[in-house]
């Protein structure tokens, strides 16, 4: 096998420079080829990465199926809005391509699972760009219930909030793709709300049954801030807040089994904090952390595995779904499974 990962990027968008640089910190990683629509933008990023490696000079492509026929590109980072996901994470999974693709996995639970049945049918690797699944903090906490250090999980919580509807309204005429249901599939939930949903899901390894929710648009096209309550088929119960309206993005998350429990502290991806049992651990000095593009670049050369794969998106989509469902109808509403 290679030690070398080609990859390509379809969208380069401002979400794309983090996913260059991760991904650039991997001496194994070689970008051939960058798409998006607006020409522009592929450039720019194109210069970035000849400023960071100067031996890689990828091509610039405006449609993603001619990167996708490229015999030279293993893998691709999909960074595009959130209703193109399902689309070209498919075609690139048909095309022979491992796919990371950024969160939200897709915008529904049918995508989702279609998306999962292809990853398996193609034998291609399937990874959702959510960070938490890499984190020290996140995986201590995931270690201690799937030791049962934490005991049987008794409940749950799960808190995100941001400046997240200020965000949308800078956009030209007052709103951005995030603002528009055909293009994002949702609002906040399935943004930033996504990854605190993943992040509840990975450490506890538990699998929601039902949900009962609140949502308030505030004015907009889609879901600004959004609060629910979850029941797990292991027993455990969750609440779970994701606001709109906030400063820095800021995340809590606490998991209470009959042993002991633990408590997570974000703030953006460069501050994490963990307390177990009311004490500070340093989570880093016990598990090293990595980000979504090293593990997707180990994975493709064999060397592990995924931590946020596509079962992991799935339930996300089926746990937004029904939280979706249950705001409309004022109902608990089941799970889909």
């Amino acid at each position: 096998m290679s030690d070398a990962v080609h990859l390509g990027i379809i969208g380069c968008g401002g979400i794309a420079k983090r996913h260059i640089d991760w991904s650039l910190a991997r001496p194994e990683c070689r970008f051939v080829a960058l798409c998006d629509t607006n020409r522009e933008a592929a450039e720019q990023k194109r210069a970035l990465i000849k400023q960071t490696r100067a031996d890689q000079d990828p091509a610039v492509l405006t449609d993603y199926r001619e990167l996708l026929a490229r015999v030279d590109v293993d893998g691709v980072l999909v960074l595009l809005p959130h209703s193109l996901h399902h689309p070209v994470s498919k075609a690139a999974l048909e095309a022979g391509k491992h796919v990371l693709v950024e969160k939200p996995m897709t915008t529904t639970a049918a995508e989702a699972r279609d998306l999962l049945d292809t990853s398996r049918r193609t034998g291609k690797l399937l990874g959702i760009g959510y960070q938490r699944s890499y984190m020290s903090e996140y995986l201590y906490v995931r270690r201690m219930v799937l030791n049962g250090d934490i005991g049987r999980v008794r409940f749950m919580t799960g808190h995100v909030e941001q400046a997240w509807y200020a965000g949308v309204l800078k956009g030209k005429g007052g709103k951005t793709w995030r603002s528009d249901p055909k293009q994002a599939g949702g609002g906040q939930l399935v943004d930033t709300g996504s990854h605190t949903c993943a992040a509840l899901l990975y450490v506890s390894d538990m699998d929601p049954v039902e949900v009962f929710a609140f949502i308030d648009n505030c004015g907009l096209e889609v879901d600004v801030d959004t609060s629910m309550a979850v029941r797990f088929a292991q027993g455990a119960q969750a609440t779970l807040t994701v606001g709109g309206f906030g400063y820095s993005c800021t995340e809590s998350i606490r998991v209470v089994g009959d042993k002991s429990s633990a408590r997570i502290f974000f703030r953006t991806v460069k501050e994490q904090a963990l307390e177990v049992d009311g004490q500070v651990i340093d989570a880093k000095a016990a598990i090293p952390a990595s980000n979504p593009n090293a593990s997707f670049i180990d994975a493709i050369l064999g060397k592990g595995a995924i931590g946020a794969d596509a079962r992991l998106g799935l339930r996300v989509a089926q746990l937004s779904e029904a939280a979706y469902e249950s705001a409309r109808k004022g109902l608990p509403v089941k799970v889909a499974v």
